[in-house]
């Protein structure tokens, strides 16, 4: 289980680490702002924590040492219904 968990967790960090990085290739790309990139973020974990029965996840992003975005899915305390 704990496999599961450490695997699902490196490809959200992967997943928030290619949407928050720069392209490298020559072309020119058209400019996507930090929140299209928080937007489609949230959709993808949305979909993550439905599809893969995730109680919960928190999730947050920075860029240059601040925190431009935190949110959290599911729940924190499935008991009590606590949001994460």
């Amino acid at each position: 289980m704990y496999l599961n968990i450490r695997i699902s967790l490196s490809i959200i960090l992967l997943l928030l680490f290619a949407l928050t990085s720069k392209p490298v290739i020559a072309e020119e790309p058209a400019e996507i702002t930090i929140e299209e990139k928080i937007e489609k973020a949230k959709a993808i974990l949305e979909k993550y924590v439905d599809e893969n029965n995730v109680p919960g996840l928190s999730a947050a992003l920075a860029v240059e040492h601040e925190t431009v975005w935190t949110d959290g899915f599911g729940h924190a305390d499935l008991r009590h219904m606590v949001p994460a």
